[in-house]
């Protein structure tokens, strides 16, 4: 029979949990999570408390110019000179980059691919998502919200069942990136890319991603307001709310990040190649030399709403939605089997590639 198991990942009781249950725990856990991310950003930000905390690149790097504190100088060359606010940065005892030669499909400007990040031999999973949450962080909302769905998923399998599944000598590492690689947290969510989905449809603690005026990299080719990846928060039916990096922690309506996004289009584009190497922005000017052209045709551009939306800007696409059944299975079962059961899900989606 299976097991019931509790947060910390020990069997308790011979009755196993069901699938609402676990689906009520994940949506809770996953706000929880993301909230908190995106709290502790905003509250940093404000008291320029840099030492912790998750940012984007360009954020940070701003914040530390801005900043008072006698260290900030060299916290800023330190990064600068890793390229990590072109590439992000988690922690470099707990993760690697990804070499770019390792992915011969890639736009990225120099040494590594951007923000892909790879768990560090001999580091256990736990310990990592939990560095990535507490420690400094330099990445973007895709990232953010793979974080908070990491953390959902060790306060409920606890820290023995999730090194397992995760571990960095097994089939399925724990990996951290938005687009490029394969992700084994993907082997438990629905993968639904579905534009303009019903209200019904979006449940809390769903992944979303939600689109600004399609010209806005043309306007700003290094822009990070592209658009948002982000999670449900409130699914009541007076307006589903949805948070990320750059959005208030209490979530806004898919109209209120429009707003945001409109915002974003309409300000002057800002120069961040002086925020990366020498290398690397060198490279990034030759290469992308018809970019810089259209967008200083475009650096005076300001969009109603109305042509905002006439541009898609706002656009929802439901993007995943966590396969509740598939982790339930992995709750009621012995680290042994849930190993066995986790590397099964990935032999499917192997065959399925192929």
């Amino acid at each position: 029979m299976s097991l019931k198991v509790n947060g910390s990942g020990s069997s308790s009781q011979m009755t196993p949990l069901k699938v609402n249950e676990i689906e009520t725990r994940l949506a809770d856990s996953t706000v929880v999570a993301i909230q908190s991310i995106v709290s502790e950003n905003i509250t940093r930000k404000k008291q320029s408390a840099l030492a912790k905390g998750i940012f984007y690149p360009h954020e940070y790097s701003i914040q530390l110019k801005q900043s008072t504190d006698p260290g900030a100088p060299a916290r800023l060359k330190w990064f600068k000179d890793r390229d990590s606010f072109y590439e992000g940065y988690l922690s470099h005892k707990h993760f690697d980059r990804m070499p770019v030669s390792q992915c011969p499909i890639t736009d990225s400007a120099s040494k590594n691919l951007r923000h892909v990040f790879l768990l560090k031999k001999g580091v256990s999973p736990s310990e990592a998502i939990k560095t990535a949450k507490e420690g400094i962080s330099l990445i973007g909302c895709g990232e953010a919200c793979q974080i908070a769905q990491y953390a959902a998923l060790l306060s409920i399998l606890g820290p023995e069942k999730f090194d397992l599944l995760f571990a960095e000598n097994s089939q399925t590492p724990l990996v951290i990136d938005s687009s490029v690689l394969v992700n084994p947290l993907n082997l438990l969510k629905r993968h639904i890319a579905k534009a303009n989905p019903d209200s019904s449809e979006i449940k809390k603690g769903t992944q979303v991603y939600i689109y600004n005026a399609n010209t806005y990299l043309s306007k700003h080719p290094f822009g990070i307001a592209q658009g948002f990846n982000a999670l449900c928060v409130d699914s009541s039916t007076e307006g589903k709310k949805f948070t990320s990096l750059g959005l208030p922690s209490e979530g806004l309506t898919q109209e209120g990040v429009s707003v945001v996004l409109l915002d974003e289009y309409n300000l002057e584009d800002t120069d961040i190649l002086d925020q990366w190497t020498t290398q690397t922005a060198e490279k990034v000017r030759a290469t992308c030399k018809q970019q810089f052209v259209k967008a200083e045709q475009l650096k005076d551009a300001k969009l109603t709403v109305d042509e905002f939306k006439q541009q898609e800007g706002g656009k929802l696409v439901l993007l995943y939605e966590w396969d509740a059944q598939r982790v339930t299975d992995l709750v009621n079962c012995s680290p042994k089997e849930a190993r066995a059961l986790f590397t099964e899900y990935d032999n499917q989606r192997r065959q399925k590639k192929v």
